[in-house]
């Protein structure tokens, strides 16, 4: 079965917010995604952290800082699944809601969804 689902995550010199992030990450079940990281040629250790917390992640390399919409331009341009979600380095993602996320798309007249969006001291 081919995941339905791309989480794409574009990283410059990160790697102290990735923690929680690739934490939660590498839980995702490769049946419903995977993880795809657009590295913007980091200088401190992020791509060694992301190789060794989420050594299944698609990594791509780039010699220097190209911006962050044209790095994940180019992380589209690679996607073969059928949705794609945006996710930055520092925010903590509950994987445990992307079914339902997904599930919403049955709907044909639903074009995007997003999740609830908590702070760090409202996290339940």
């Amino acid at each position: 079965m081919n995941p339905k689902l791309t989480v794409q995550i574009v990283t410059w010199n990160s790697q102290k917010h990735l923690s929680k992030t690739l934490g939660a990450l590498k839980d995702l079940p490769q049946a419903l995604g995977v993880v795809r990281v657009i590295d913007n040629g980091s200088q401190d250790g992020t791509l060694a952290f992301i190789k060794k917390l989420l050594p299944q992640a698609d990594l791509v390399t780039l010699p220097h800082n190209i911006g962050f919409a044209r790095a994940h331009n180019l992380g589209f341009a690679k996607c073969t699944t059928e949705f794609v979600m945006t996710h930055d380095p520092d925010v903590a993602l509950d994987i445990g809601s992307l079914p339902e996320l997904l599930a919403s798309f049955e709907d044909e007249a639903v074009a995007a969804v997003q999740g609830k969006l908590y702070r760090a001291q409202q996290v339940p």
